[in-house]
């Protein structure tokens, strides 16, 4: 009797873990493609557009590329929690001068608009909220070229 509750209990924790990696995957296809900083905040100072640059990020699967006016200065992955809301991002971060930090945050979709709200790389506390003044909120619009 113990293993037949055992054994269903472990596939019911297997058919949820499917579950949630099939949400995942089709959350991060939302992430795919080009897209354009058009805004930074960070302790309630918003970037000019001349301090933001042509800053871009292009996600490829779990992946993600950073460039700054052509030149790419920063890669990694990224990990979501779709269990917490907002939903959680986790940049971890491959290649620049984070490299072998974690920066922790929380995103949304707002149709063809991605906003990321991050801690600084390396920082342990999560953002709660879009809250500009304590972390950074990324405002990013999809590059339809």
């Amino acid at each position: 009797m113990l293993r037949v509750l055992t054994g269903l209990l472990l596939a019911v924790c297997v058919g949820g873990a499917v579950a949630d990696d099939q949400a995942v995957q089709k959350e991060l296809e939302k992430f795919q493609g080009h897209w354009i900083i058009e805004s930074v905040e960070e302790k309630g100072r918003k970037l000019s557009s001349e301090e933001i640059g042509d800053n871009r990020l292009t996600f490829t699967r779990d992946k993600y590329v950073q460039t700054f006016n052509k030149q790419m200065v920063e890669e990694g992955s990224i990990k979501l929690d779709l269990s917490r809301k907002p939903a959680w991002i986790d940049l971890v971060i491959t290649s620049g001068s984070d490299k072998g930090k974690t920066q922790l945050g929380i995103y949304e979709f707002v149709g063809e608009t991605l906003r990321i709200c991050t801690a600084r790389p390396g920082e342990g506390e999560r953002p709660a909220s879009f809250d500009g003044q304590k972390h950074i909120i990324f405002t990013l619009k999809r590059d339809k070229k």
